[in-house]
Formats: structure tokens, sequence, C-alpha cells
């Protein structure tokens, strides 16, 4: 009795888990570094104060810099900057000190 309980607890735990680490990592979500028909098996992610994107192999794995083909570093032009240095929309005015 005892160990089918804990056999089904077991169970429910790792199933929470895969789903909790696939919706928390972004896995079954597609980016850009996947094809129209299968994944990369990469995680993309996007520093919002550079626009520079890095890619990693699991979500804690160490992250490297996404690089075009022609080898600089991929990263997007970035809205304009608030003063607290977070990203703000492009139409905010910057206050004058």
């Amino acid at each position: 009795m005892f160990d089918s309980a804990l056999t089904i607890v077991l169970a429910v735990l790792i199933i929470w888990f895969i789903v909790w680490m696939n919706s928390a990592s972004g896995f079954l979500e597609r980016d850009s570094t996947d094809s129209e028909t299968q994944r990369s098996g990469l995680l993309l992610w996007v520093d919002r104060g550079t626009g520079c994107h890095y890619i990693s192999a699991s979500p804690f794995g160490q992250l490297t810099p996404r690089h075009r083909p022609d080898g600089t570093i991929y990263c997007e032009p970035v809205k304009s900057k608030t003063p607290d240095n977070t990203a703000g929309s492009a139409n905010e005015e910057t206050p004058k000190p």
C-alpha cells in the first residue's frame, strides 16, 4: 500500500517538474533559432539593456553570444532609455536635468 502511494506521488512530482521546466524555460515556444519543422534545442535570451541575443543549451547552462553569419554579434536596436537605465517606449521623452 505504501509503495504504490509513494510511486504515485513521485510520478506526479516528476510530471509537475517536467511541465514546470518546459513552461519556465520556454521550451514549448518556438523562437528564431528554430526552423519551421524542427526545434534547435537552444534557448534564446535577449538582454533588454543592449538588445543583444544570447543562446544556451539549458535553462541553467552558460550563455554564449549569438552571432550573425558574418560573425558579428546579433543585437537589435534598443529603444530609448529612461533615467533609471531601463528600456522605455521610443515615444517617451527623457526628462531634462
